[in-house]
């Protein structure tokens, strides 16, 4: 096993590789999905499976190199690591500085992130889990109360419905809105919010099938009329589009950065599907 060592690579560039494998297989696995504790798990299998190879390839791993070693027992190398370390957590608190400044979705970002972390764990945190319910579970209008905003949302998934989907079928659509601004006399509603229109097959054995879905952001400006009900005068499901900014118009901008923060969320996703089957499956009940 040692015999063919001295030629097998310097431990430097194991070094290297142990190193660097930790952060690439924990990013890798989190882009994969493959969920938070895995991730952590695979890395850290990773890491040992490139010191294992080590072992094979060269005989011993590079930690107990004399060079190593004696760089760990020099006099400065604590002073050194502290240099580093406070350096680098220097930059990163200014990026996260200016970036809270300067930029509006900044913090939007950070709350995705945060709300993705509470509603993935599940810690029976009282505070996370009311956001986490209000996330996932579907929601339904209590059509005997109903109010100024479910008015407004309706006026928006039927327009929704009648764009983006072709007549035919069992249709409905699920709504998340993501702001709202209702003027005083509650005359004109500015709304941005997720939408997702479903259209619907039933199968042979009676099962809900989707046949085609449409989800994107949109924004709305609506007026109401003379019975009560709201229609659209601006729409947009296109936040980079201009058409945006005349729907929503100062609220445009902290709504824009709401779609980009909101759309890592695959819960949005699952409760939307699932809020808008059940209202299929109630529709052919009736």
């Amino acid at each position: 096993m040692n015999g063919g060592g001295k030629n097998a690579g310097h431990p430097e560039i194991w070094a290297v590789l142990t190193i660097i494998t930790f952060p690439i297989v924990l990013i890798a696995s989190g882009v994969l999905g493959v969920g938070q504790w895995w991730s952590i798990i695979f890395a850290i299998l990773a890491t040992f499976s490139v010191l294992v190879l080590e072992t094979i390839v060269r005989g011993r791993l590079w930690p107990f190199e004399k060079g190593f070693v004696d760089s760990i027992g020099h006099p400065e190398t604590p002073f050194r690591i502290m240099v580093f370390l406070g350096a680098t957590l220097l930059v990163l608190e200014t990026v996260a500085i200016l970036g809270a400044v300067t930029d509006p979705r900044f913090d939007e970002g950070l709350l995705s992130l945060v709300i993705r972390k509470e509603c993935g764990i599940r810690h029976f945190s009282r505070s996370s889990d009311l956001m986490c319910r209000f996330l996932t579970q579907p929601q339904r209008v209590q059509t005997q109360r109903l109010t100024t905003a479910d008015v407004a949302d309706h006026a928006i998934t039927t327009h929704a419905a009648a764009l983006w989907v072709k007549p035919g079928g069992t249709t409905t659509c699920a709504l998340r809105s993501l702001e709202r601004h209702i003027d005083t006399s509650a005359k004109n509603v500015q709304e941005a919010a997720i939408v997702q229109c479903t259209q619907w097959v039933v199968s042979e054995n009676g099962e809900l099938i989707a046949k085609s879905t449409q989800r994107k952001f949109v924004g709305a400006l609506l007026e109401k009329k003379s019975d009560g009900l709201y229609e659209i005068t601006r729409w947009s499901d296109d936040p980079t589009n201009p058409t945006w900014d005349a729907a929503l118009g100062d609220m445009a901008e902290s709504c824009r950065g709401r779609t980009e923060a909101l759309s890592i969320l695959p819960e949005f996703i699952s409760s939307l599907q699932d809020e808008s089957k059940q209202k299929a499956a109630d529709l052919l009940k009736m």
